[in-house]
C-alpha cells in the first residue's frame, strides 16, 4: 500500500546560507526528493523546513527573517507547482516576529494555498505556550489552521552535560515535545485556541507513554486543571501523531493504544533520516500494520492525510 509522507524535509540553499556553521543540516537536493518518493513507493509527501528553522539573533534581523521566511515558502511553493498533486507544504513563519509572522501566515494560506504551517517548540527559548505567541494563536484558530509541530533545541539543553556528547535529537527533542505539549494544555491554549489541528512529530516524542503519569498530577495538584477543565488525557487525544523515528512493535502499540489509527500518519523525517533509516521504518510499520484491518492500514498510510491536508492526490 503506497504512503503518503506527512514529514518530510527540504532544505533550500537560503536556509542552508543562513545557517551554515552554526547547525547541522542534511543533503537534500529536489532530485534526492524525487528518488525518496520513487524507492519508497510514496504518492506523495508534505514538506517542511527543519530544525534549527531560519531565526539566529546574531545574523537575523526582523526584516531579514520575514524575507527569509518569504523566500522559503515561494520555494516551498514553486515545488508544490511542478509537482502538482504530488507535493504539499507547511510554511514557516518568521518567529520570533509576530507581526511579520501574521502577515506571512495570511500569504502562506491565502495566497500560495499551503496545507499549513510548521511551528518548532521554542523560539529564543520561549515555549509557544507564552502569551506573547497569543495573537499568532488566535489567527491560527480562527482559521481552523494546521500546524506541524516540531522540536528544536530545549530550553536548558543537558546535550552538553554528558561525556558522550549526545545530540539533542536523540533524547532531548523528546521531552521537549513533550514539555510543549504540556505547557499548551495546562497554559489554557487548547481550551482557548480548540480549532487548531496538530500533528506532533516523532509519535508525540513521550506522550503516548507518559499520558497517564501527567494525568495523574491533575490529582495531585487540582489546579492544574483550572485552565485545562476537561482534564489533559482529552486535550492529548485531539492531536494528530506521526511515525517518523517511531520504529518497534512496542511503540507502536502504545502510541495505536493511545490515540485511534485515524490521528496517526505515517512519516519519515528524510533526509535527516538516511535512506537506510527510511527502509527500516517501512519495514516496522509494514510488520506492524500488516496484521490490522485494511481500513486500518489505509487511515496511516493515506486516508488521515488526505484529510487534513488540501494539495495531494493520492494512487492506492
Amino acid at each position: 500500500m503506497s504512503k503518503i509522507d506527512i514529514h518530510y524535509h527540504i532544505v533550500p540553499s537560503i536556509q542552508r546560507d543562513v545557517v551554515a556553521g552554526r547547525a547541522w543540516l542534511p543533503e537534500w537536493s529536489i532530485q534526492s526528493m524525487l528518488e525518496h518518493m520513487e524507492t519508497n513507493e510514496l504518492s506523495g509527501l508534505i514538506t517542511s523546513i527543519t530544525t534549527p528553522g531560519i531565526y539566529f539573533a546574531d545574523k537575523t534581523t526582523s526584516s531579514a527573517t520575514a524575507t527569509l521566511a518569504r523566500e522559503c515558502n515561494d520555494f516551498s511553493a514553486n515545488l508544490m507547482q511542478q509537482h502538482r498533486g504530488k507535493i504539499g507544504s507547511f510554511g514557516i513563519l518568521p518567529l520570533p516576529y509576530i507581526d511579520h509572522a501574521l502577515t506571512e501566515l495570511t500569504y502562506c494560506l491565502d495566497q500560495l494555498k499551503l496545507d499549513g504551517i510548521i511551528l518548532l517548540t521554542n523560539y529564543r527559548k520561549h515555549y509557544i505556550s507564552d502569551p506573547y505567541f497569543a495573537p499568532l494563536f488566535e489567527e491560527l484558530n480562527k482559521r481552523k489552521a494546521l500546524v506541524f509541530l516540531h522540536p528544536t533545541d530545549p530550553v536548558g539543553s543537558c546535550s552538553s552535560c554528558g561525556s558522550s556528547n549526545l545530540a539533542p535529537s536523540m533524547v532531548e527533542f523528546l521531552a521537549d515535545t513533550t514539555r510543549t505539549v504540556t505547557e499548551l494544555v495546562y497554559s489554557g491554549f487548547l481550551e482557548k485556541y480548540p480549532d487548531i489541528k496538530f500533528i506532533l512529530s516523532h509519535g508525540g516524542g513521550t506522550i503516548p507513554y507518559a499520558a497517564s503519569r501527567l494525568a495523574m498530577f491533575e490529582v495531585l495538584k487540582p489546579e492544574l486543571k483550572e485552565k485545562a477543565p476537561q482534564g489533559i488525557l482529552y486535550y492529548l487525544k485531539k492531536f494528530y501523531y506521526d511515525t517518523a523515528l517511531i520504529t518497534g512493535n512496542h511503540i507502536l502499540k502504545c502510541l495505536f493504544d493511545f490515540v485511534p489509527p485515524q490521528h496517526i500518519l505515517f512519516g519519515t523525517d528524510a533526509p535527516c533520516v538516511s535512506p537506510d533509516g527510511v527502509s527500516i521504518e517501512i519495514q516496522e510499520i509494514n510488520k506492524f500494520l500488516q496484521s490490522l484491518p485494511e481500513q486500518i492500514r489505509e487511515y496511516v498510510s493515506y486516508k488521515t492525510a488526505l484529510m487534513l491536508t488540501q494539495n495531494l492526490k493520492h494512487k492506492a
